[in-house]
């Protein structure tokens, strides 16, 4: 009894057991469940709308679905034939999420692909169609097979697949019509190589051409019409990028300055593990990206025709006032590094030096020490003003970019004249006198006190001058002192860049509010004015050698021997007529077949024909049956 007792005591407990971990397994199920939920919801609530893309994506999607229901109607598959797709696949390559200036000379460069194509699979057939008839007895044979005409053809094929290989290769951004064009000579070449006479090439060759052209035409209109982009306002979104990378730079530096001030360094000498070094290179980085960025879209912009302000020459102007902001920008992380490893020795050094006695500390290190601080905490002070004023100026320079948006069509701006008295009063950035008042702040600056009088930079360099970190004689020359005049000289040199930082960005605010003070107006590109063709093909080389010889005659004449007028060896010599430039190009030939990008093409030819030969080969059995009667069949049967 005992035994049975005990038995099913145990039972009981097995079961118990296995019910609670039953129950814990549910709810830990139930709480994955909640979380997940939660999760979900989380993820959904922050998802937002990008409308950019969904615009672009209905008006990608447009064009093909329209041509794929036009392609079904008789009137289309009786003319095109087994061609019809071609027209959808080429209007999505219009890419029509592009700007207009971009997109116009994208297809540009598509349509001489298209035509570069069309060309040389008219010489392609033609020839194919000389090889049929010089190897042809009988008229009537005309519309046989003809192996001669096949291979001339396919001699074409393989030359334009290598030829746009190469260029592919050698011209990434001509990779797409390179592409393009090569589609067309596979989907024309083989056709053309049946035909027996050159009507029926130019037929064939035509219905293909028409199909491209019809789906980059339908492309292209839907690209201009439909959720049309400026490059215009690319400028100025990028512009914007633009000042705000700058501002987060400025941004970053006032922080690091900051924590170098309160000493909070780790004492390592690895900057690594700092995160002000860190955020600093990496704003850095983004501000430069930006500027490349605004001058990319700067030479776009300048091609289109608008309404605005900024004609092309002025965008030149502000791409290169931008680009005029990276030097100082580039020395602040240089100035930040030094300052915070010149910290971090110091530390080292001083926490070394604390069980050393100094006999050299009297009353005068105090006073140095106090005049250190007072000095330092003044410079701080200047520094931080001047990143003010340049966040201020970023951000004006940004209101005056907005309204130029806002202005009517033929309104000149007015602006509102400030008083002489009314100067001292702080201005807002946007405002009229902003210049004036941030012109102030790089001009004058305070000396050791906010109550004191403002003084030119000259008279404040001097009072830095004098109030610097005092050596005295070497041999009590400790570590602290020499950080102390380190991080002295350093600071110096910190605000130097910040002047010259700041001084770059009223350039470019100066022009900004000139160009905001003019009416808008339309604005052509340079290349629609006859002058802009009549400089760049009719520029005569007398009229160059008329301006070098009038240069040559503000110089030092040197006669030279009759060796230099007749050389032995004339390649490091330019071309001097239009013979020798003709043979420079010839020359180049040689070195174009021996380069990485022509290997690159023979690679792909050589995988093309031998996917070719062997599908030849598989099918061979299908096409000629007699050939397995012969008593020493191919090696490929």
């Amino acid at each position: 009894m005992v035994s049975g007792n005990r038995n099913i005591s145990t039972s009981e407990a097995t079961l118990l057991s296995r019910s609670g971990t039953l129950a814990r397994t549910e709810t830990t199920a139930f709480q994955n469940d909640t979380t997940r939920r939660l999760q979900l919801k989380s993820v959904l609530f922050q998802q937002k709308l990008d409308w950019y893309t969904a615009k672009m994506a209905i008006k990608t999607s447009i064009p093909p679905a329209v041509l794929v229901c036009a392609i079904q109607s008789d009137s289309w598959i009786n003319h095109f034939k087994t061609n019809a797709y071609l027209a959808p696949i080429i209007s999505s390559c219009v890419l029509p999420a592009l700007p207009r200036a971009m997109l116009i000379k994208h297809n540009a460069r598509l349509t001489f692909a298209i035509v570069l194509a069309y060309c040389w699979a008219l010489l392609a057939g033609w020839c194919g169609v000389q090889a049929r008839q010089h190897t042809t007895n009988n008229v009537n044979d005309l519309n046989a097979y003809n192996s001669s005409a096949e291979a001339v053809v396919a001699i074409f094929l393989i030359f334009f697949i290598w030829s746009s290989c190469t260029l592919k290769s050698a011209f990434p951004d001509w990779g797409l019509q390179c592409t393009i064009a090569g589609i067309l000579a596979v989907a024309v070449l083989p056709g053309i190589a049946r035909a027996p006479n050159t009507k029926q090439v130019i037929d064939q060759t035509n219905i293909i051409l028409e199909a491209f052209l019809v789906g980059q035409a339908v492309g292209l209109v839907n690209a201009l019409i439909l959720f049309p982009q400026s490059c215009r306002d690319v400028l100025k979104k990028d512009m914007g990028a633009c000042l705000d990378g700058l501002a987060g730079v400025t941004r970053t530096q006032r922080k690091c300055m900051q924590a170098i001030l309160s000493r909070t360094i780790t004492g390592t000498r690895e900057m690594n593990g700092n995160p002000c070094a860190n955020q600093l290179e990496i704003a850095l980085q983004h501000f430069v990206s930006e500027v490349s960025k605004t001058r990319q879209s700067s030479e776009y912009a300048a091609r289109e025709i608008s309404w605005g302000v900024f004609d092309h020459s002025q965008l030149e102007d502000i791409s290169s006032l931008l680009l005029d902001l990276i030097p100082p920008a580039s020395g602040l992380i240089s100035v930040a590094d030094m300052l915070q490893l010149s910290t971090a020795a110091g530390y080292n050094l001083s926490n070394d030096a604390c069980g050393i006695n100094r006999p050299s500390e009297t009353d005068n290190d105090s006073s140095y020490d106090d005049d250190w601080q007072h000095l330092e905490s003044a410079m701080h002070q200047h520094s931080q003003k001047m990143t003010e004023a340049i966040l201020e100026g970023i951000e004006h320079a940004k209101v005056r970019l907005e309204l130029i948006k806002g202005r009517s069509l033929f309104s000149r701006s007015r602006v509102r004249k400030v008083d002489v008295e009314h100067r001292a009063v702080a201005v807002n950035p946007g405002e009229a006198g902003f210049l004036e008042s941030y012109r102030d702040v790089f001009e004058k600056g305070r000396v050791l006190d906010e109550e004191s009088e403002a003084i030119s930079n000259k008279k404040l360099l001097d009072c830095y001058i004098q109030h610097r970190p005092q050596v005295g004689n070497l041999s009590e020359y400790t570590s602290e002192m020499h950080s102390n005049t380190l991080r002295y000289f350093l600071f110096l040199h910190s605000q130097t860049l910040l002047s010259s930082l700041g001084k770059e960005l009223l350039n470019l605010l100066t022009f900004v509010d000139d160009c905001y003070s003019r009416p808008k107006r339309l604005l052509i590109p340079p290349f629609l004015h006859p002058n802009y063709w009549v400089k760049r093909f009719v520029h005569l080389g007398g009229i160059q050698q008329e301006g070098t010889s009038q240069d040559a005659e503000k110089q030092t004449n040197v006669e030279l021997g009759p060796a230099f007028y007749s050389p032995k060896n004339p390649d490091h010599l330019p071309p001097s007529n239009l013979v020798e430039t003709i043979g420079d190009y010839i020359r180049k030939i040689p070195s174009i077949f021996r380069s990485d990008h022509a290997a690159f093409g023979l690679r792909v030819v050589c995988a093309i024909m031998t996917i070719d030969t062997g599908f030849f080969g598989h099918y061979l059995p299908y096409c000629f049956p007699w050939l397995a009667l012969l008593d020493h069949p191919p090696f490929f049967y």
